[in-house]
């Protein structure tokens, strides 16, 4: 454990889509997302964590690349553009083999790669875009480099 909180491990990354559904499609088609559960919530603990009554949600657990990422939809926030809360996370990298097969699978399924790809110190990147605007790091390393899990 480490840290004051004694963190064990990274638990998860949430999302909080404006349409589920256009997110699990395009996280299980592009980033091959694997839904392990889809369940409507509600009720008073909801209510108190969100800070309002009446709250009717879905959220979707599943995985990436062995990683566990959750859609949580709250209903309208009353935020008119995803994009006017910039603090917090704003995107998240993920690795892949080939960084030529993961550009031409984004172009393959009409994505567009909004920068990159680029090398920086030997490794490779692009940026695209999920439906929502949160930014996705799609990065290959150097060849006998892995950078993944825990740095132990």
């Amino acid at each position: 454990m480490s840290g004051a909180v004694g963190v064990r491990h990274w638990s998860h990354v949430i999302i909080h889509p404006v349409d589920v559904d256009a997110s699990l499609e395009f996280y299980t088609k592009l980033l091959g997302y694997e839904v392990l559960s889809d369940e409507r919530i509600s009720g008073p603990g909801l209510d108190a964590i969100v800070g309002r009554e009446g709250v009717q949600g879905r959220v979707v657990v599943g995985l990436v690349g062995g990683q566990k990422v959750e859609f949580v939809y709250l209903g309208d926030t009353g935020m008119s553009d995803p994009q006017e809360n910039q603090r917090g996370l704003q995107g998240f990298t993920v690795r892949v083999a080939d960084i030529n097969e993961a550009a031409d699978a984004c172009e393959a399924n009409g994505i567009p790669i909004v920068s990159g790809p680029s090398e920086i110190k030997g490794f490779w990147q692009f940026m695209i875009l999920d439906p929502d605007g949160v930014m996705i790091e799609i990065s290959q390393t150097p060849p006998g480099v892995e950078v993944s899990g825990p740095l132990s």
